[in-house]
């Protein structure tokens, strides 16, 4: 009977209220309902349950909405599950609603006060100067409602249809046919429509509910454009930042905008990604700050040198890292990214082989120094056996008494933790940068060498590698014959006929990791 009890348990799931009255929170505590143990669920929500809600495991992977009828208050309403559904709609509102909710049924009943449903509407778009969406309430006139003389900028924007006591979304309602607003048309409107675009001007909007539809009066003005673009991203040596930013120029033309940026990759990848925005955020977190941003019309699309469409939106380019030319249009909404040369690599003042090398055993205090030349550091030492008969190592570039203080500096390794290094064969490096995830530097592993014979590391910061060759030129560990292979398990243990797994094989002084 226990395991029984168990298996309930471990199926157990949450569920949530969420709709325009809670601000659409997937996971309001709330508006959380109460497993009954029955297959129920219920919940006695404190305020006005309006329409436009749906029902959801507290991330959006699992709702329940409605369809085309409306759910009656006190009658058993069925749901339908899935992404696709619709919010669901009710006659009128309900004060401090009672709901059970059974999700194997599909079904919810509400019970509660009844009131009948007064609506307001506003216009909700990017089109009123400001960072992000936003709402002007329209005012209503003889059955219509009217917003007049409202000086707009670029953008899109649909009509939000509102509880008139609470404030709630109710609906949205937008164009039933094309997008881009017809002045002084009655345009057809649906609920759920496609959202209008329209141009920067002084316009009066009056929707007209019975007859669903909008009309725009006024007219277009010549669009004032900023006087700095600025590229945000993977610039400066930084992260994607709200305060990382570049200046471009004004161009020869009203509404253009060219400069040299150099990108230098995300925490020392080889790529940055980047967006453009009318002015610079505050700090690091500031989004708000950047003003109308603009971006890709596609996450990571990549710009060439031919001009590539711009939209208004935070969807980053992709571009290799290096110094270009960036020419933006934002009469065309164009950008062309123009030429490339690699950045000059970033090479620290010091840096050390920390790892199991000549016996340190990981010290922070007494890591192995390396000799700069150039962009390079090499240094010569031994691998001692962690024990597995492999050792482990990374790069540091700050010692000290503990962690926190190598942590304090940036660090060096491979992508994946325990990445095999073949000798001879370079591996490439990957930053771990101080302040965002030095503490998390993955290590390299490789044959522990055997005695008097050592490694010789060089780091190759043009390139972003590290090669280790044999000093002497002799084996090392766990290569009895120097032409005959041996194989050793993950956890360093000699297999001698390795099958169904994954192995490091050692021969001619050089470690693979294999998968047989």
């Amino acid at each position: 009977m226990m395991f029984v009890v168990m298996a309930i348990a471990a199926n157990a799931a949450d569920y949530y209220l969420a709709g325009g009255f809670n601000g659409w929170n997937e996971k309001d505590p709330n508006a959380k309902f109460t497993d009954q143990g029955d297959g129920t669920y219920v919940l006695d929500y404190a305020g006005t349950l309006t329409s436009g809600f749906k029902i959801t495991n507290g991330t959006w992977n699992v709702n329940f909405g409605g369809g085309t009828a409306k759910l009656v208050p006190g009658e058993t309403f069925a749901l339908v599950e899935g992404t696709s559904s619709q919010n669901i709609e009710m006659d009128g509102n309900v004060v401090n609603p009672h709901l059970v909710f059974n999700p194997t049924a599909k079904t919810l009943l509400v019970t509660g006060q009844s009131q009948e449903a007064t609506v307001k509407y506003g216009i909700h778009g990017d089109i009123f100067g400001v960072s992000s969406w936003s709402t002007e309430d329209m005012t209503e006139k003889e059955g219509k409602w009217v917003i007049e003389n409202k000086t707009i900028v670029d953008g899109s924007f649909g009509i939000k249809v509102m509880d008139a006591a609470t404030g709630a979304q109710t609906a949205w309602i937008a164009s039933a046919g094309a997008t881009a607003v017809v002045v002084d048309t009655q345009m057809s409107c649906k609920v759920d429509g496609t959202n209008w675009s329209i141009d920067g001007g002084t316009f009066t909007f009056t929707f007209d509910p019975e007859a669903m539809t909008l009309t725009v009066s006024g007219q277009s003005v010549a669009p004032v454009y900023p006087e700095i673009l600025y590229v945000v991203g993977n610039v400066n040596n930084g992260d994607f930042a709200a305060n990382n930013t570049v200046a471009l120029a004004k161009g020869a033309s009203e509404g253009t905008y060219e400069g040299e940026v150099t990108f230098t990759g995300a925490l020392g990848t080889a790529d940055s990604y980047f967006g453009l925005s009318t002015a610079t955020g505050a700090t690091a977190a500031d989004w708000d700050g950047l003003g109308i941003r603009y971006g890709a019309p596609t996450a990571n699309a990549v710009p060439t040198e031919e001009p590539s469409a711009i939209v208004k939106g935070d969807k980053s380019w992709k571009v290799a890292n290096g110094t270009v030319t960036v020419k933006v249009s934002l009469v065309d909404m164009t950008i062309s990214v123009i030429g490339g040369t690699e950045p000059e690599p970033e090479v620290p003042a010091a840096l050390y082989i920390i790892g199991n090398v000549n016996g340190t055993a990981w010290s922070t205090e007494t890591p192995v120094e390396m000799t700069k030349e150039g962009n390079k550091f090499t240094a010569e030492a031994v691998v001692d056996d962690a024990g597995e008969g492999f050792g482990y190592f990374s790069f540091c570039t700050v010692t000290g008494e503990d962690w926190n203080a190598v942590n304090s500096g940036d660090r060096f390794g491979p992508a994946e933790a325990d990445e095999v290094v073949a000798v001879e064969t370079p591996a490439p490096m990957t930053l771990y940068k101080e302040g965002v995830n030095a503490s998390a530097c993955a290590s390299w592993m490789i044959a522990a060498n055997d005695e008097y014979h050592k490694y010789v590391f060089t780091v190759d910061f043009d390139t972003m590698t590290v090669t280790v060759d044999m000093l002497s030129g002799v084996a090392s560990v766990g290569q009895e014959i120097e032409t005959e292979a041996v194989y050793y398990n993950l956890h360093g243990v000699r297999v001698d006929n390795p099958a169904n797994g994954v192995f490091v094989r050692v021969a001619g002084g050089k470690a693979t990791k294999i998968v047989k």
